[in-house]
């Protein structure tokens, strides 16, 4: 499979620069989990600055492209840009309706008071929350509409409350249980230091998929471990919403 990653050369480009670019791309298409085949990378740096372009096919590659280029040495930030290929593309208008149904649809969460905006497929989401699962609920709703490139999750939780492993695999459980097109009752989710691990069985590779992808959706959620087997049965897709 070819993998594709190029280095974008400025014209009074330094060489110790290009230098920790190739080093982000050595990286980034060594891992074998990222898919190759709908991605198409460019890498520049700036300083100690990487700046990531180009396309991906799910947020899982964008994140992990990102969090290769961050292992490397002598990266101290990341400014992706990478886009998501939607096909067919929706307006930002056709992205906040979506959004904003699917929110009203769903019974965990009060749309009343929250507000959406967006602007080059990145959705915004801003306002009030009862809880800190419902602030993560509504950015997965929003992550579930096709179109979308990003969530800025904005909302302030009414009544705080500590958050960490145990609160993300809640939401994870919650997110994969909400999800018509997983079967949730043969997975069983473990989080340590943000890494959620998925362990058990699915009854197709796009289902296995779509668990993982449900995982990524979760506000603080730093890396998918996707350990889930196999056992054929079935092959549904996530139809657009």
């Amino acid at each position: 499979m070819q993998r594709s990653a190029r280095i974008l050369l400025p014209s009074n480009y330094v060489r110790s620069r290009i230098d920790l670019a190739q080093e982000v791309i050595e990286a980034i298409t060594g891992d074998d989990r990222i898919n190759w085949g709908e991605s198409d990378v460019r890498v520049s740096s700036r300083d100690a600055t990487i700046v990531l372009a180009g396309k991906v096919s799910r947020l899982a590659d964008k994140r992990r492209v990102e969090n290769d280029a961050l292992h490397v040495k002598g990266v101290k930030s990341i400014e992706n840009n990478l886009s998501i290929v939607v096909k067919p593309s929706r307006s930002d208008r056709q992205i906040r309706q979506h959004v904003v149904d699917a929110l009203e649809q769903d019974r965990w969460i009060d749309q009343t008071r929250i507000k959406v905006s967006v602007q080059r497929g990145i959705v915004r989401l801003e306002g009030e929350v009862e809880s800190l699962l419902r602030k993560r609920l509504a950015g997965a709703a929003a992550w579930w509409v096709a179109g979308t490139q990003d969530v800025i999750n904005d909302l302030q939780v009414l009544y705080p409350e500590p958050d960490g492993d145990d609160q993300i695999t809640d939401a994870c459980e919650t997110a994969l249980e909400k999800d018509p097109f997983v079967d949730e009752s043969e997975v069983l989710v473990r989080t340590r230091h943000g890494t959620v691990t998925l362990l058990g069985s699915v009854c197709s590779e796009g289902e296995r998929q779509m668990a993982e992808d449900d995982c990524w959706y979760i506000l603080g959620v730093k890396d998918v471990i996707n350990k889930l087997a196999v056992y054929p049965g079935g092959g549904m897709e996530r139809p657009a919403l």
